[in-house]
């Protein structure tokens, strides 16, 4: 299966080599949009945490500002803001591949040598990973420009020749450029969903837009079903979903996902109802979508008992949600 790898742009936090709760503290998403902790503190990222075969992958930065594995540093960094994440991927043929380090500045990108994912070595150190800027594919979505002007392209990774292959342009800024929450797939259909910013104030973000696609990414579809150019324009009404003002006090890059029965979800928030709450998009199987705040959570205020029972579980920007599947509410049960 083709596994998306985002070109996004961790923030530098401390990380302990042992899984520990950290905290278990409580609070109403509804009334309170930050909590205790920033749930936007960085941009959004693809598989931090990748499984392959019998093991687990997870990259971060340690406070000494590296990228590091579990067992090693192999990266320095240079980018000091909540933009710099890091993205991994890991491809059929074995290769890990990582992009990382990016707020404004030419792609960061290292792939092993070797497929090291079949043969895991014992220690792990900067010798397995190709120097700077070099089914099973991947994909990586990148954009090439600033805050409020820029175009975004897609590349294919193919595990069977090694070598990437530009789809091209795909977004295309009108004077702005627009943000993606993520790419997701589920059963070879592939979904994003974004918003538009104009300048590099983020309270010119607006809209939210959604397409899908049906061939990895090389041409796209509305929510409609009807077919959109390439690339697709921010000028364009066609993928608009939801009309957002500026000024909304939205926030560019947030969670999106696709549940196991096929229907997308996103979680933004804005105050056009006159309060700063969180929105749930969702986009049902048979294309029909809508859109709910949060103001009064919690399986007990929306359905009866067992609801849960039925639920989709499903994880996006550390909050684990569960979706009732005869319902569009998205109920957090926890976070990190």
């Amino acid at each position: 299966m083709m596994r998306p790898l985002t070109c996004s742009a961790l923030a530098a936090l401390p990380f302990t080599l042992a899984i520990s709760i950290k905290s278990i503290d409580v609070w109403d998403i509804a009334t309170d949009i930050q909590g205790p902790e920033r749930l936007n503190g960085v941009s959004y990222q693809e598989d931090v945490l990748v499984t392959f075969g019998d093991y687990q992958y997870v990259t971060f930065y340690n406070t000494t500002l590296r990228a590091t594995t579990i067992t090693m540093s192999i990266l320095a960094v240079r980018t000091m803001d909540g933009h710099n994440m890091i993205s991994m991927g890991i491809s059929g043929d074995g290769h890990v591949h990582l992009s990382f380090d990016h707020h404004d500045v030419p792609l960061n990108y290292r792939v092993s040598k070797t497929p090291i994912a079949f043969e895991v070595p014992a220690t792990w150190s900067e010798s397995l990973f190709n120097e700077l800027l070099s089914d099973g594919d991947l994909l990586l979505e990148f954009r090439i420009g600033q805050s409020g002007s820029g175009d975004s392209y897609i590349h294919r990774y193919s595990s069977s020749t090694q070598q990437w292959k530009p789809y091209g342009r795909y977004l295309e800024g009108d004077n702005n450029n627009a943000y993606i929450n993520g790419l997701d797939y589920h059963e070879g259909r592939l979904f994003t969903s974004w918003t538009v910013r104009e300048t590099p104030d983020a309270n010119t973000n607006h809209g939210f837009y959604f397409a899908y696609s049906d061939d990895d990414g090389q041409t796209w579809l509305n929510s409609n079903g009807s077919a959109l150019p390439q690339p697709i324009s921010t000028a364009l009404d066609e993928p608009l979903v939801w009309e957002i003002p500026q000024n909304s006090r939205m926030v560019n890059q947030e969670g999106q996902l696709v549940d196991s029965i096929g229907r997308f979800h996103s979680l933004m928030r804005d105050n056009i109802t006159g309060h700063h709450l969180y929105q749930h998009y969702m986009r049902d199987t048979d294309g029909n979508d809508a859109n709910s705040a949060f103001h009064d959570v919690g399986p007990d205020k929306q359905q009866g008992p067992g609801a849960r029972v039925r639920s989709t579980q499903a994880v996006s920007k550390g909050l684990i949600c569960s979706i009732p599947a005869e319902s569009w509410l998205l109920m957090p049960v926890a976070s990190t």
